[in-house]
């Protein structure tokens, strides 16, 4: 026998003992397992009897096991009360916070008709409370407050006793005239004090009553005062200062909301006194005292040697303004005009048509003056000149009574043929008021006539490509009807406009733009919609609704923001949307660009230039003078002054 198989035997006697040790080793685990579950199974038993509750004792819930929770979503924050105006629950609020859509009710609720439910409006729907007044349900909610008001002071019983004795040592002791006081206190309670009173959860624990009562404790030596039918004025005016109280308390638990809202001017720091004369503000704070910044009519609104403002509507009355002029019609231009307003107002023919249309202005202060005809106002003479912006823009040429010649430009397309005014040639224009809108050098967008003869071939070669196609052009309230009536002169065809575009154009009493208009969406291909819809969903929802099947949308954005410095050629403007609709962004504005801005100041050469636009960062001021400068030395011209500082113009 070999040494190799010696070996071998062993090692197979060793292989057969270790399989044998493993099999009652999975043996002995098998038998634990299987007495593990039986164990189980016996507590799981066991669980459920000991759970299910018998008669005599009392029902036991089961312990779970909580999940490990993730974490939790952020709740909306949800109000209580109601709008003072619409009386819209302030719950139904999602990014709005109550002060602020209170205040957007005040100034723009205009609602169509009364709610068919009347008081009984569970409603929570916004746009309901905008189209629909609830006048109804405010005066229940009115009555629902006196009642509880009424039913409260009957509860406190005597605890209003001990109170009201030592609250009446401040009040002179008068019964018959404190009664009087306390059985009208209902009756002083005006209709409008519904709005304020609707916001029972805001001001709850707010009694309307001791408001009143506390107005009226202003000093222990002023007598008792009766609110009579005699004193109605006297009432109307306590009922008035408790609306304010009530008001403030209404504000005072939003006061982080207040501060968050968006601020249209910031405060001016002490050091930036040059600034502060531009903007037209003036701090009354004492030391470093925070008080609220009082907006005086900046001097660059005010013409000097004459009591004129020209587009300062929104600084109330300006003292020792004698007429008020409006260059345009124009939101920015116009803020703050209002049907209440005054004074006279002196403007083009177009733009008094729509002031007294859109806004409700009084006819008879609105003074339409002539284009191109000298008038005298208050001794001073006055010129209207087109400015080349929107319909019914004008220059002003103010000539005082010293010889001063002034130019206030508004907002202006400056345009070579502004070069042929008999009225701007050989003279001395001592003050120019600049628009400034587009005053860098990046804004060197092409001239109006290219953009537009651009925008009609455009639709032209569309329209032969593919004839099915709905052309929509983006205007404003009023402007940008150059390009639209362009293309329509082109395909003779009508203008589909909107009922507010209709009575907007209408006041332009121009009888070949009226002729075009019409308001049957599918009389023509050619349409005019507002610049906010000039987007993939607002015209998808607008071809919608049509009859007609348009395969294709082309819209025409015309603005100057659209202008890209790197642009060489139109040419190179390419659409944004998908294949069936597509957005051309034409560089096409209503405002000088940098080119002709410059061409224009090297014309004019005045002796003075002050921005109207851009002017309150220090910075840009500054970049302005140098290139006002710049311009004034290119041309080389031998005696005429150089710009001055634009703070100068304010000392």
């Amino acid at each position: 026998m070999d040494e190799e198989d010696f070996e071998y035997i062993p090692l197979m006697k060793k292989k057969k003992k270790n399989l044998v040790t493993e099999d009652k080793k999975k043996k002995e685990e098998n038998t634990k397992k299987l007495s593990r579950n039986q164990k189980r199974d016996k507590n799981k038993a066991q669980n459920k009897v000991e759970s299910t509750p018998s008669k005599s004792q009392g029902t036991t819930r089961q312990k779970r096991k909580t999940p490990k929770s993730k974490t939790p979503k952020r709740e909306r924050k949800k109000y209580d009360g109601y709008c003072p105006a619409c009386q819209m629950p302030f719950s139904a609020l999602v990014i709005e916070t109550p002060t602020w859509h209170a205040s957007e009710c005040i100034d723009n609720y205009k609602p169509e008709s009364e709610c068919s439910e009347g008081a009984d409006c569970d409603c929570t729907i916004q746009s309901h409370f905008w189209r629909f007044s609830h006048k109804q349900l405010a005066e229940y909610r009115q009555r629902k407050t006196r009642a509880d008001q009424i039913g409260s002071r009957t509860n406190k019983g005597s605890k209003d006793k001990t109170n009201t004795n030592t609250s009446n040592n401040n009040i002179p002791n008068s019964s018959n005239n404190s009664l009087s006081i306390k059985s009208k206190l209902n009756g002083a309670i005006p209709s409008q004090l519904s709005s304020t009173e609707s916001c029972d959860n805001v001001v709850r624990e707010k009694n309307l009553n001791e408001v009143l009562m506390n107005s009226m404790k202003k000093s222990a030596s002023e007598p008792c005062i009766d609110l009579g039918a005699t004193s109605k004025d006297f009432k109307s005016a306590l009922v008035k200062n408790a609306t304010d109280i009530l008001m403030s308390s209404v504000n005072s638990k939003h006061v982080k909301e207040k501060e968050s809202l968006p601020r249209t001017r910031k405060i001016i720091t002490k050091d930036d006194k040059e600034l502060q004369n531009v903007l037209g503000i003036e701090n009354s704070g004492k030391g470093n005292q925070s008080t609220k910044p009082v907006r005086n009519c900046p001097f660059y609104k005010k013409i000097p040697e004459t009591g004129f403002t020209v587009d300062a509507f929104c600084y109330g009355n300006v003292p020792g303004c004698k007429a008020y002029f409006l260059s345009h019609f124009h939101y920015d231009h116009y803020r703050g005009l209002t049907k209440k307003f005054s004074s006279p107002i002196y403007c083009s023919k177009v733009t008094g048509n729509l002031i007294k249309s859109r806004i409700g202005i009084n006819p008879d202060i609105v003074h339409d003056l002539p284009m191109n005809t000298p008038c005298t106002v208050e001794g001073t003479e006055v010129l209207l000149l087109e400015a080349n912006h929107c319909p019914g823009s004008v220059l002003f040429l103010f000539k005082t009574q010293q010889g001063r010649l002034i130019l206030h430009t508004g907002d202006f397309r400056a345009d070579p043929s502004m070069e042929e005014m008999k009225c701007l040639q050989n003279v001395r224009i001592h003050q120019l008021y600049l628009d400034t809108t587009y005053c860098d050098p990046k804004y060197a967008f092409p001239p109006q006539k290219l953009v537009i003869e651009f925008g009609v071939s455009l639709v032209d070669k569309i329209m032969t490509e593919k004839p099915k196609t709905l052309v929509v052009c983006g205007s404003y309230t009023i402007g940008k009807e150059r390009i639209f009536t362009a293309i329509a002169r082109r395909f003779d065809c009508k203008i589909c406009v909107q009922r507010d575009k209709y009575k907007v154009l209408e006041c332009l009493e121009d009888p070949d733009l009226s002729a075009r208009l019409t308001l049957d969406a599918n009389e023509t291909f050619l349409h005019v919609l507002p610049m906010g819809k000039l987007n993939l969903q607002g015209l998808h929802e607008h071809r919608s609704k049509l009859r007609t099947d348009y395969n294709n949308v082309v819209a025409i954005e015309p603005t100057g923001w659209t202008y890209n410095d790197k642009m060489v050629s139109l040419d190179q403007i390419k659409p944004k949307g998908n294949k069936e609709i597509k957005i051309y962004g034409l560089p096409y504005s209503e405002h000088s660009s940098y080119l002709e801005l410059k061409r224009f100041i090297q014309y004019i050469r005045p002796d003075q230039i002050l921005p109207t636009v851009n002017n309150g960062n220090p910075a840009t001021r500054r970049k302005m003078e140098s290139i006002f400068e710049s311009w004034m030395t290119e041309d080389k011209a031998e005696n005429k002054p150089k710009q001055t500082k634009i703070g100068a113009w304010a000392k």
